[in-house]
């Protein structure tokens, strides 16, 4: 494979990664990421998109966990407005903050009490 194919191979896997990003991510600030390729194989070229999260530190945004993303990852991915709730379950552009949705404890759950009591069978009985 000559260098101007490989060239051309690193430029298009660069472009292709930023399409699920902008799909999954439409609001985000996409001067805070980077789009970086690398050679898997002979033949095979891949991309990822990483967050530019401080002075030559990246962190992957596809391959992180979402839960120790950062504050500024969460707000240059666009997902800062979401105040508590689960950011999965936010809509997309949402400008309005989503209350965190609470459960009524005044009625009793039969399905629960149900498995309370036979736990506490089981356990008496173990």
């Amino acid at each position: 494979m000559d260098a101007i194919a490989r060239w051309e191979d690193f430029a298009e896997a660069k472009k292709d990664a930023w399409v699920p990003f902008n799909q999954q991510f439409p609001n985000a600030d996409k001067s805070k990421f980077v789009s970086q390729a690398t050679v898997e194989s002979k033949e095979n070229v891949s991309a990822e998109i990483f967050f530019k999260a401080s002075e030559g530190s990246l962190q992957s945004v596809f391959g992180s966990d979402r839960k120790y993303w950062s504050a500024d990852m969460k707000q240059a991915l666009g997902l800062e407005n979401s105040s508590g709730f689960p950011y999965q379950l936010s809509p997309f552009g949402s400008k309005v903050s989503l209350p965190i949705p609470a459960e009524p404890f005044e009625k009793k759950n039969a399905k629960l009490e149900e498995n309370i009591q036979h736990r506490h069978q089981n356990l008496r009985d173990a």
